[in-house]
């Protein structure tokens, strides 16, 4: 890897709805997904932050791939992912493999992601300071605090 002091990934294309004028807009929102298969070559990076949003459901397979086979993200402090297969695997292994993560933000549209995926992430993640639901529709999402204490009492 040729940049061995990057600390952060980010990959968040412009929405063709928000800017009317890009010439994105005409090529097609369907262009601006990504099936992220180079993410395995950031595996040997000591990431701080991780951005991603607009995955296609290869990209998100891809992405927990490259979460449950990255050893060591000790140094990961903040994640955000913004995308419509984002599922409860996907955050647990998150919340397995970076658990010392700070700030985390969820945004999806999707029907995939449940109570179970959010209180894996509140269980594990003991670093964390922020944890930002944004838009977050599920099958059966009823927030996270539905039936659980935050702290033990």
């Amino acid at each position: 890897m040729h940049c061995t002091k990057l600390s952060g990934f980010l990959f968040n294309p412009p929405n063709p709805f928000l800017a009317e004028s890009s010439p994105i807009v005409k090529s097609g929102p369907s262009q601006l997904r990504w099936d992220s298969p180079s993410l395995p070559h950031l595996s040997t990076l000591q990431l701080a932050r991780i951005s991603i949003s607009r995955l296609t459901q290869v990209g998100a397979k891809n992405l927990l791939s490259f979460i449950s086979k990255t050893a060591d993200f000790s140094h990961l402090e903040e994640v955000q992912l913004d995308f419509l297969w984002l599922d409860d695997t996907l955050c647990e292994a998150l919340s397995q493999s970076a658990r010392k993560l700070k700030r985390l933000k969820f945004g999806t549209i999707g029907t995939k992601l449940t109570d179970r995926g959010i209180l894996a992430v509140l269980e594990n993640c003991d670093a964390l300071e922020e944890f930002e639901l944004c838009e977050v529709q599920g099958s059966s999402f009823q927030g996270p605090f539905s039936n659980r204490p935050l702290m033990n009492q």
